[in-house]
């Protein structure tokens, strides 16, 4: 049942949002784009609360603590191989930096 309930959420993003960010990535539209990442987070914790209030509560305090330290981290931040930037990046340099962060990212939970 958990591992159908992941790969329904899995397929929903990869159909869904993931679709949606990577079409806005690509008119660079990059804005727009880090607002449906954030609509789909708020999706997504939604679900789990109606389905599990107690354990989501604790997820929603550790998300919580996540994006502030990006928030707070963000000042300093240089994005990786664009640290001299002089000009706005097109949309193939805005999706590879997409998907780089979404391997990384993967990499890293699958490493857990």
């Amino acid at each position: 049942m958990a591992s159908s309930l992941v790969s329904r959420a899995h397929r929903r993003a990869s159909e869904v949002y993931l679709s949606r960010i990577r079409a806005h990535l690509s008119v660079g539209e990059t804005k727009e784009a880090l607002n449906d990442s954030l609509r789909y987070l708020q999706s997504e914790a939604a679900k789990n609360r109606k389905r599990s209030p107690a354990r989501q509560a604790l997820t929603d305090a550790q998300m919580a603590g996540y994006i502030a330290l990006l928030a707070l981290r963000l000042p300093a931040h240089r994005p990786q191989g664009g640290s001299a930037l002089m000009r706005m990046p097109g949309p193939d340099t805005l999706l590879k930096a997409f998907d780089d962060s979404l391997e990384s990212a993967e990499g890293t939970r699958n490493d857990q």
